[in-house]
């Protein structure tokens, strides 16, 4: 779904945050990016959610090169990539479940394919126990 081909970024010409990325990531595929501050791992996934543009090198975002795709069909584009932000972006009124099934929500999942998929993902992540939690009774690692 979004492939990378020698992808750079650097900013005012001087400091590189990415040099020659290429990568692969396929539908449905978790991707965790790990590293030490300054290493570049938001610059990644800015470009690979379309909110930044590279430097160099060509993306594939759903099969479309993304420099040809219309700045008004980005939005469309991003509903299709799930994104969770270092600063968790959740919605304090809505429970653990709720939040992790708002993407499919907004997609059009059937409810029984959402609640599979919502619950599978909980178990993975070992908080099928917190579904029904909201996020503020949760840890920070558990956000």
């Amino acid at each position: 779904m979004i492939q990378l081909f020698h992808v750079s970024k650097s900013y005012d010409g001087a400091v590189t945050a990415l040099k020659d990325i290429t990568l692969k990531v396929a539908k449905a595929e978790f991707l965790f990016i790990t590293g030490p501050s300054g290493a570049g791992k938001s610059t990644l996934l800015n470009i690979m959610f379309g909110s930044e543009a590279p430097t160099e090198g060509h993306i594939i975002i759903d099969g479309m090169n993304y420099y040809k795709i219309p700045p008004r069909e980005i939005p469309l584009l991003r509903r299709k990539i799930g994104f969770v932000f270092q600063d968790f972006k959740l919605l304090p009124n809505k429970t653990v479940f709720e939040n992790v099934a708002l993407s499919l929500k907004v997609m059009g999942t059937n409810p029984r394919e959402i609640k599979n998929r919502v619950l599978r993902t909980l178990s993975y992540v070992k908080l099928q126990h917190r579904a029904n939690f909201k996020p503020l009774a949760l840890s920070g690692g558990e956000q």
